[in-house]
């Protein structure tokens, strides 16, 4: 019998960790780095979560550790809870430019949390970095032509916490193109208007696949608008996500065609929900001839955390003039509960509608077999209030999958089955 071995010293790493600063572990935490360093030619991803008082050890450690398999590379600053800790002071660090020997060619995924460049100096090892997120605890600024130059191939940008955004960056000395070649992608945390409008004018353009600004100004819905002015056939989404204590509503708007998508998210706590209206109204005020050509309206909603969306969405001037499909998906096991979802939604304001698909995907929600009294509730509100003579014959579904729903809204009813498919059904 012959048995072969595997040489454990040729597999790639994946390492993340996690270092607290009590003084009596110091020496420990510095040998787990400096091993972690010994061994960087091997490390595919890396996820270090440490503490401030680390930072020169970090910078010691890896100025001189090539990461030739580095792919992804996050580092995190975070202060402890305490007052006064002496180790804190200074939650946030800059990143040497001599990071892994400036040389790591397939780094492509950079993180950094509260932590900072060099504005004097090129980082070799993040040249070609297609993917960097920035977050900051504290207020910053973020030079957008800075960011430019560190990553000249960057191809997606999200920028998180207390940033500010900026233009010009009178400190770098060196030089490269202007403008990646390609357009970017572009999340923006909340921050003030001049932000957002520099994050316009800098970095955000019509061909960019992807746009999100969250509480966006006048001037950034009206632009996020005008990217879609060569659209005629555009879909709509309302999304209402939910974490500490607060909420986001997310208005994503995507035209099919060149797969353009633009997402306003308002964000407001639980309680704030007259502000939460008076955002959603304002945002949608200023894009104004964009309801009209919407073929295909999603709206995602949970009775408890949200008011009605379609009284909400009544507000914006206009009729549904184009939309022929809806559908409505929701996590409330209980489908009685959630009759509220037809207060607003009548024959006037959908005058072409044809397909209405409603789905629930909570896990404990019951098969339609089982809930067909509720289901015939639900379903006899709803007809009563589409019973105008050009949509009185608009057809219904039910499903429990997600992305069946969705597929459904999405098919002209004239292509699906006159009997119900596997994991559909008529109404």
């Amino acid at each position: 019998m012959v048995r072969s071995r595997i040489d454990s010293s040729t597999l790639p790493l994946y390492i993340d960790i996690a270092l607290g600063h009590s003084p009596g572990v110091r020496e420990y935490c510095t040998g787990i780095l400096a091993l972690v360093a010994k061994n960087m030619r091997r490390v595919e991803c890396l996820h270090l979560d440490v503490a401030p008082v680390y930072r020169e050890i970090i910078h010691q450690t890896f100025k001189a550790a090539p990461a030739p398999l580095l792919r992804r590379f996050v580092v995190k600053y975070t202060a402890c809870l305490y007052r006064g800790c002496s180790y804190c002071e200074r939650p946030a660090a800059i990143v040497m430019p001599t990071v892994f020997g400036g040389h790591a060619p397939r780094l492509t995924d950079l993180q950094l949390h509260n932590v900072f460049f060099d504005r004097k100096h090129p980082y070799p090892a993040f040249h070609n970095v297609r993917h960097l997120l920035l977050f900051a605890g504290t207020a910053e600024c973020v030079p957008i032509e800075l960011v430019r130059r560190l990553c000249p191939r960057l191809e997606a940008l999200d920028i998180r916490g207390r940033y500010c955004v900026v233009g010009h960056d009178p400190i770098g000395t060196y030089t490269t193109r202007r403008r990646p070649s390609h357009e970017l992608n572009v999340i923006l945390g909340s921050m003030s208007e001049a932000s957002q409008a520099t994050a316009l004018a800098e970095i955000i353009a019509v061909r960019s696949k992807i746009v999100s600004i969250t509480n966006p100004s006048p001037l950034a819905s009206r632009t996020l608008y005008h990217h879609f002015s060569d659209a005629s056939n555009i879909s709509m989404a309302v999304l209402i996500t939910s974490c500490s204590g607060r909420h986001q509503m997310h208005l994503l708007f995507k035209d099919p065609s060149s797969l353009r998508m633009r997402v306003l998210v308002a964000d407001f706590a639980r309680t704030e929900y007259e502000r939460q209206s008076r955002v959603i109204q304002n945002i949608l005020g200023e894009m104004q001839g964009l309801k009209k050509r919407i073929s295909f309206l999603r709206i995602d909603y949970d009775q408890d955390i949200a008011p009605n969306m379609f009284k909400l969405l009544n507000g914006w001037e206009g009729q549904w003039s184009a939309c022929e499909a809806i559908c409505l998906t929701f996590g409330n096991p209980s489908i009685s509960s959630s009759i509220t979802f037809g207060i607003g939604l009548d024959a006037a304001t959908f005058p072409v509608l044809k397909l209405l698909v409603i789905c629930c995907y909570h896990p404990d929600s019951p098969e339609v077999k089982v809930d067909t009294e509720r289901l015939d509730i639900l379903t006899t509100s709803l007809r009563e209030l589409l019973s105008d003579e050009g949509t009185k014959n608009f057809a219904m579904v039910y499903t429990r999958d997600l992305q069946v729903a969705l597929d459904c809204a999405r098919s002209p009813v004239k292509t699906l089955s006159t009997s119900s498919g596997e994991s559909w059904t008529w109404l």
